[in-house]
């Protein structure tokens, strides 16, 4: 029997779908902006502020507001509050997804993994150091290296060209990857990249994500490379 042929690499989200920290930042966000004089519902994040990274949501709160965007000076100064209050709640502690630091390992032994987040570097950096996940990654992206946030594809495409960096991945197609997502704004950019999807309903719906998925779980607890080929179907 001839096994069907997979990803050959995998791209994945951090917030939500490795690190369970979306609340924390949803707190740190909507506490920032009531401090501006503006309100942000749980509802209004998870549909139009998850995955995008920090300077974009405030562009965002202030574009929706009706207010005119914040100057580059401004945004620094509103991304350094939110980040500061972020971090004073994951002193608690960070956790990850039940599972997926053993899934991980199981997946990284076979191909190469990137992770493309709109988390700033020095939050993913400290995250996969402090659970030993660091050198199971090729590459990481993140949202505070590059200009444009998903739904834009660069960081995407940013995380591909990482991969082709690789030994034996110098011509790995965009369709050859797939990357994984808890929202709807990034699945959008993954498959604006060219990429095939899975959506985990850690922050939304199955509903909410299946229109932009090629396949939705729950989580990542149990996932290998072959139960992940045999969902998707072969590449």
């Amino acid at each position: 029997m001839t096994l069907a042929r997979g990803p050959r690499a995998i791209i994945f989200d951090f917030n939500g779908v490795i690190l369970d920290d979306e609340t924390w930042h949803y707190e740190a966000l909507a506490g920032v902006l009531r401090d501006e004089g503006l309100a942000l519902s749980r509802d209004t994040y998870d549909a139009d502020f998850l995955g995008v990274d920090d300077e974009d949501c405030f562009r965002r709160a202030w574009t929706g507001a009706g207010r005119e965007v914040p100057t580059s000076v401004e945004s620094l100064d509103l991304v350094a509050r939110k980040a500061a209050s972020y971090m004073r709640m994951a002193r608690g502690g960070w956790a990850l997804f039940p599972g997926v630091a053993d899934t991980l390992r199981r997946l990284a032994a076979l191909i190469p993994l990137a992770i493309n987040s709109g988390a700033l570097r020095s939050e993913i950096a400290e995250v996969l150091s402090q659970f030993g996940l660091a050198d199971l990654f090729v590459a990481v992206i993140a949202g505070d290296e590059h200009p444009h946030s998903k739904p834009h594809p660069e960081g995407y495409l940013l995380a591909l060209d990482a991969l082709r960096r690789a030994p034996g991945l110098a011509d790995l197609p965009g369709d050859a990857c797939l990357a994984i997502e808890d929202a709807p704004n990034g699945l959008r950019a993954a498959r604006a990249a060219g990429m095939r999807t899975l959506g985990v309903t850690s922050s939304c719906a199955e509903p909410i994500l299946k229109p932009l998925a090629d396949a939705v779980l729950p989580g990542l607890e149990g996932q290998s490379l072959g139960s992940l080929t045999a969902l998707l179907g072969p590449w």
